[in-house]
């Protein structure tokens, strides 16, 4: 009995694993079918983009700052009181526009008194002619008179030769020429020495001229005008300030602005080759809904302690727009890269870890495409599109934009374009 009991328990022990085994297979089954069906009902829908080479231009963002390498100091030589102050800081000027005025009292006075001076030695000189030019007057007729003198002594001679003539007549005569003689040397020393002294007095004119002129640009200096257009940025006298021959005014004259950025490491090298070559490099400033244009000047050879980049010097190309801005200004810039070959431009959730894309093939199926990133682009609203490039052909392809949880190589999907 024992024996039949065990053969029982056996038996059913066999067929209880057997129904076991017999399920598990028709489970397994089923669940693979049901697993199939599953994927194909519940396919993720993707948006895609058809992309075509082309040349594409990168722009590099920079953060930066405008700055004034060249203000203009007003200073004056002059001493003084401040009578006008006719400008503030952050004035607008034009060139020649008044800025302040000097009281001019004691220079007013100083000019008189050169001008009379000038007018003096003038007078002295007029005079000085006029008698010159009657002795000069005189001397003729002192020499017509000397003349006929010794003419008639000569005749006198020869005749008391021969004793026509007595001896006190011909004495008289030689007293006569000696006289005239005298009267002509006397009237020489007088022509020279007025001749002498309009040399001495032109010479004093000529420096009582340069004081006049001095004092005459010191008069003009106690009014200092806008030596060009520009803003006012500092002001350190006020009316009724005295005027020691110190800084005045600070302004910032038109087109010296500058704008200032660190570029980046791995460009510079790009962007020196540039500027070599000579070749324009545009930027924009970005401000609200304006859009600045500047030019990148030149590299400066200073590299950022701790940072990779070079700062790069911009000038505005509207001097005019640097009105927008003041000294140390943060401002966002994007400066255009040299353009890249056969790149595409794609969106920026289309780009996965590992620089990776996801073509579709003509089944729907997922290709990992391994791609470089070259740089950023941005569309007409301004949203950011990342610029590649690949060793693999996907000219026409579409590109999955997407951004799904774990994408793989032959995982089917469904375009939204398609299910419109």
């Amino acid at each position: 009995m024992k024996q039949k009991h065990l053969a029982l328990q056996t038996i059913s022990a066999i067929g209880v694993v057997a129904l076991l085994l017999a399920a598990s297979v028709y489970l397994l089954t089923n669940q693979t079918t049901v697993q199939r069906t599953q994927t194909t009902d519940n396919s993720a829908v993707v948006e895609t983009t058809i992309v075509t080479a082309d040349h594409h231009q990168p722009m590099l963002s920079l953060y930066g700052y405008v700055v004034v390498p060249k203000a203009v100091e007003i200073t004056s030589a002059l001493e003084g009181v401040v009578e006008k102050m006719a400008v503030s800081p952050g004035q607008r000027v034009q060139q020649g526009e008044l800025l302040l005025a000097i009281d001019p009292t004691d220079y007013v006075q100083d000019t008189q008194e050169a001008k009379a001076h000038f007018d003096e030695i003038n007078a002295q000189i007029d005079g000085e002619k006029r008698a010159s030019k009657i002795n000069q007057t005189a001397l003729a007729q002192e020499q017509k008179l000397l003349a006929l003198s010794q003419k008639r002594l000569a005749r006198q001679q020869q005749l008391a030769k021969s004793g026509a003539v007595a001896e006190m007549i011909l004495e008289n005569s030689q007293r006569e020429a000696q006289q005239h003689q005298l009267e002509v040397t006397n009237r020489l020393g007088l022509v020279a020495k007025h001749e002498s002294q309009i040399e001495i007095l032109l010479a004093k004119r000529e420096a009582a001229t340069v004081m006049l002129e001095r004092r005459r640009h010191d008069l003009a200096d106690t009014k200092l005008y806008a030596p060009s257009n520009g803003i006012v940025s500092d002001v350190n006298v006020a009316e009724g300030s005295r005027v020691d021959r110190k800084e005045l005014i600070r302004m910032i004259p038109d087109g010296n602005y500058e704008v200032r950025a660190q570029i980046p490491a791995k460009h510079t090298t790009q962007v020196r080759e540039q500027l070599l070559e000579k070749k324009a490099i545009d930027a924009s400033i970005i401000i609200d809904n304006l859009t600045v244009p500047i030019t990148l000047d030149r590299l400066l050879p200073v590299v950022s302690d701790g940072q990779m980049s070079q700062q790069a010097v911009f000038t505005f190309r509207k001097p005019s727009q640097s009105e927008l801005f003041a000294h140390k200004m943060p401002v966002y810039i994007r400066l255009k890269l040299p353009t890249v070959p056969d790149s595409y431009v794609v969106s920026t959730t289309a780009i996965y870890p590992n620089n990776m894309i996801y073509v579709l093939d003509e089944n729907d199926q997922l290709e990992g495409v391994e791609i470089q990133k070259q740089g950023y682009t941005y569309d007409a609203n301004d949203r950011a599109q990342v610029i590649i490039t690949t060793d693999k052909d996907i000219e026409q392809r579409h590109v999955m934009l997407t951004h799904i949880p774990n994408p793989a190589t032959g995982l089917t999907v469904k375009k939204y374009s398609e299910m419109q």
